[in-house]
């Protein structure tokens, strides 16, 4: 039996590469801490731009949303947990 043509597949949100470790300061002006390759580290507020390619949507308990700056993928979001080293 032969399948139906399928139509163009939607494109995947490029991969998050960066972990996060935690965060910094109250809860009502955290600041979040992510490593990427080569233990470097970077701080983003809830709203700010990481990696040039997503931006950080919220403050859960023991991870954060990211979301996507492309706006392909406006509507998707990914939770990263906590990572401990």
């Amino acid at each position: 039996m032969r399948q139906a043509p399928r139509g163009p597949t939607e494109p995947s949100p490029p991969p998050i590469t960066f972990k996060y470790i935690g965060f910094l300061g109250p809860n009502h002006q955290q600041i979040a801490v992510f490593e990427g390759d080569e233990d470097e580290m970077t701080l983003a507020r809830a709203g700010d731009v990481v990696e040039k390619q997503f931006r950080l949507v919220e403050f859960k308990y023991e991870s954060v949303i990211m979301g996507y700056v492309d706006e392909r993928f406006k509507d998707k979001t990914t939770e990263l947990r906590q990572q401990h080293r």
